[in-house]
């Protein structure tokens, strides 16, 4: 039985380092980031609300919920362009950007007079 000493507890790191081996564990990651920008002037989400940074947060909870995406908002000083950052598996970010590009709509009011 070995006396618990210092020596024991603590060796020497070149004796230490001779006894071990080196090993190499290589890591893939199948995940990607894309960012977009989406001028956001007269816009609204689908849902009706204007698109400001509170709204986008809320509205975005439900994509991240279903997509498992990492999604982040930023707006300019301005708050004419909103930016998002969106981190996850392929499939599910182009999804993901999918369901942001195509909620936020231009609202246009057209008026189409037929002739009577």
């Amino acid at each position: 039985m070995a006396v618990n000493n210092y020596l024991n507890t603590f060796p020497e790191l070149n004796k230490l380092s001779q006894n071990l081996e080196a090993k190499t564990v290589k890591r893939y990651t199948s995940n990607i980031n894309q960012a977009f920008t989406v001028s956001i002037i007269g816009k609204k989400f689908d849902n009706g609300k204007v698109v400001d940074v509170a709204n986008a947060k809320s509205f975005c909870k439900k994509i991240i919920i279903d997509t498992g995406v990492h999604i982040e908002i930023s707006t300019t000083k301005t708050k004419a362009d909103m930016t998002f950052i969106l981190n996850g598996k392929q499939t599910n970010v182009e999804e993901a950007k999918k369901r942001i590009v195509s909620s936020i709509q231009t609202q246009v009011i057209a008026l189409i007079l037929e002739p009577l």
